[in-house]
C-alpha cells in the first residue's frame, strides 16, 4: 500500500512538472493579444478614404451622379433599341435558306462517305464492320436500296435489330 501511495504521488508530481513545459514560453504559433488601449482607440481613417473624410458631401454627390448615369444606361438598354424590321428580314432569310437546304439531295451536297481509316480500324472485325457501313452509306446516297447483307454485330450487342447488324 505504501508503494502504491508513493507511486501515485510521484505520478502527480511528474504531471505537474511537465505541465509548464507543455504550455510553452514565447511561442509565436499563437497570436499576441491586442492591448486594451488599442481596442478602445477611436478608428483611424485609411489613406484611400482621406477624400471622403475631408469632404463627405462631395463624395455623396459623385455617388449620386454615378447612380443616375447607371440608371440612364439601364433605361436605354431596356428600351426597344433592336431594329425589329432588320430582325424580321434576317429570320425570313434564315427560313428561306433552311427550306433550300431541306430540298437538296445529300449526295449532291458534297457529302463524302469515304472516310480515312481511324486508328481503331486495326482490329479486323472493326475494320470489316466500318467498311460494310461505308458501303451501305454509299449505296443509300446513290439512291440504291439498303443492302440485303448486314455487317456482323460487334461483340456485346444486345439488340442486333436496333443496331442494324447480323447476330453472331
Amino acid at each position: 500500500m505504501l508503494v502504491r501511495a508513493t507511486l501515485s504521488r510521484f505520478c502527480r508530481l511528474a504531471a505537474l512538472a511537465v505541465l509548464p513545459a507543455a504550455c510553452g514560453g514565447a511561442d509565436e504559433a499563437y497570436p499576441r493579444l491586442v492591448p486594451l488601449s488599442e481596442l478602445n482607440a477611436p478608428p483611424t481613417i485609411p489613406a484611400h478614404a482621406a477624400e471622403a473624410a475631408a469632404d463627405p458631401e462631395a463624395v455623396g454627390e459623385a455617388l449620386r451622379a454615378r447612380r443616375a448615369e447607371a440608371a440612364a444606361r439601364a433605361a436605354a438598354a431596356q428600351e426597344g433599341s433592336a431594329d425589329t424590321a432588320a430582325l424580321t428580314r434576317r429570320a425570313a432569310a434564315l427560313r428561306d435558306r433552311a427550306e433550300e437546304l431541306s430540298r437538296r439531295d445529300p449526295g449532291t451536297a458534297g457529302v463524302s462517305v469515304s472516310a480515312a481509316p481511324s486508328p481503331s480500324d486495326t482490329d479486323p472485325e472493326t475494320a470489316a464492320r466500318a467498311q460494310a457501313l461505308r458501303e451501305r452509306a454509299r449505296r443509300m446516297l446513290d439512291g440504291g436500296a439498303p443492302p440485303a447483307e448486314l455487317p456482323p454485330c460487334p461483340p456485346g450487342t444486345a439488340d442486333p435489330t436496333a443496331a442494324g447488324c447480323l447476330p453472331r
